[in-house]
């Protein structure tokens, strides 16, 4: 039962990337930008992929700062940016590794940091890893499953919300 609902997940949220990808390539994608608790957000997040942890054993830590502010975000569009940048750090770590992410203020923003136990993203493909359909392993004998969509379009929300560095180690 536990891999038709994975291959659901995996298909519903590739069907959300080409959903998304085709509104703003009509120039009709609208962003409703609404005071946002970004911890309560990140929560369900993993939340929902907790079963995708447990499965591989995989700790997933969250380490909010206390009385972070609200920031304007679209509350449709940011969970899928962070569902993307967990489920990404889920994927890639070994059994029994961990994921946590943080989010502290700084300078009058808020950072969310998601930091994992995963095999890594080599330097040489920082600037490759957010482009449409790209893959680092784009072989046909790969070992993990993916569109290559997820941290593309993660990386067009993020700039909507004026994020930055989401190619940082």
């Amino acid at each position: 039962m536990h891999i038709v609902l994975d291959k659901y997940d995996h298909l519903s949220f590739l069907l959300d990337s080409l959903i998304y990808m085709s509104i703003v390539k009509s120039g009709n994608v609208k962003y409703r930008f609404d005071p946002v608790r970004i911890e309560d957000s990140l929560r369900r997040v993993t939340d929902d992929l907790s079963f995708k942890a447990g499965e591989k054993q995989i700790s997933v830590t969250n380490s909010f700062e206390n009385d972070l502010p609200l920031v304007m975000g679209d509350v449709e569009y940011l969970p899928y940016l962070f569902r993307s940048l967990v489920d990404n750090s889920i994927k890639f770590s070994p059994p029994g590794g961990n994921v946590d992410i943080t989010a502290f203020k700084d300078d009058g923003h808020v950072h969310i940091i998601i930091k994992d136990s995963g095999i890594g993203i080599p330097k040489t493909e920082f600037s490759n890893v957010f482009k449409r359909f790209y893959q680092i392993d784009g072989s046909m004998a790969r070992k993990y499953d993916g569109s290559g969509l997820g941290l593309y379009v993660s990386k067009m929300i993020a700039d909507v919300h004026q994020g930055g560095d989401m190619d940082r180690e």
